[in-house]
């Protein structure tokens, strides 16, 4: 595993103000603990960092007071936006040490049955994987280029690095080729009822009543009764 190493520089004062005054600065504070050894508080380059940790890096090595530290990154804060880094906190480890760090899961190469029109599915995106720190990768890669349609990989599938293992379950499933699966859409079978239309009866006259008649024949009627009058 590639070494990374920082510089750094003990901190004098303590507190927001002075935590603020130091990334005004271009530099991130951070903590070092752990191995019943005592508290290191140090300031180390913001940008280096930033760019270490968006690589997926977590272990490292910092040079402060003609001293080395190795430790792996346990901790970050950002502020109340969520964009920017405020604080680290460093756990010490010796790299001959086992610990268990979560790395990415990342594949290798197009599925033949991907090419066949299936879909990958990644199950678990990230493993624990347990060894010396030293030895631990950054990523788990898995080739896939052989995987055909409704095929699998389990945990135990996977050769982890030398020295390590996957901390999981071994019939945990990592990812599968999935068939392409169109949604088909039912439609009714048999005669389909239309809507009840709802029509004003005209009113019948009750028994013994003439009906009402049109308005037309009214205006007649009207008329006929003008030109007798006249007569």
């Amino acid at each position: 595993m590639k070494e990374y190493v920082f510089k750094a520089q003990k901190r004098e004062k303590f507190g927001k103000r002075s935590a603020a005054l130091a990334r005004a600065q271009g530099l991130l504070p951070i903590n070092i603990y752990g191995h019943k050894q005592e508290n290191q508080h140090l300031c180390m380059d913001y940008k280096a960092f930033e760019k270490f940790l968006l690589q997926g890096h977590r272990i490292l090595t910092i040079e402060f007071d003609g001293q080395k530290e190795h430790g792996v990154v346990k901790e970050v804060q950002y502020d109340h936006v969520g964009t920017r880094l405020i604080h680290a906190d460093i756990a010490r480890v010796d790299l001959t040490e086992k610990i268990v760090m979560t790395v990415p899961v990342t594949t290798l190469g197009i599925a033949k049955g991907q090419s066949a029109g299936g879909i990958l599915e990644i199950n678990l995106k990230e493993l624990p994987i347990e060894g010396p720190a030293n030895a631990i990768p950054e990523k788990i890669e898995v080739p896939i280029v052989h995987l055909e349609i409704d095929q699998l990989l389990r945990v135990k599938d996977l050769t982890p690095p030398a020295g390590c293992r996957i901390a999981r379950d071994p019939e945990d499933v990592v990812l599968a080729i999935h068939e392409k699966r169109i949604p088909i859409f039912e439609t009714p079978v048999g005669p389909v009822e239309m809507p009840e239309v709802i029509a004003k009866k005209k009113e019948e006259p009750e028994e013994g009543e003439e009906a009402a008649p049109p308005a037309k024949e009214k205006e007649r009627e009207k008329d006929k009764d003008k030109e007798k009058e006249k007569k």
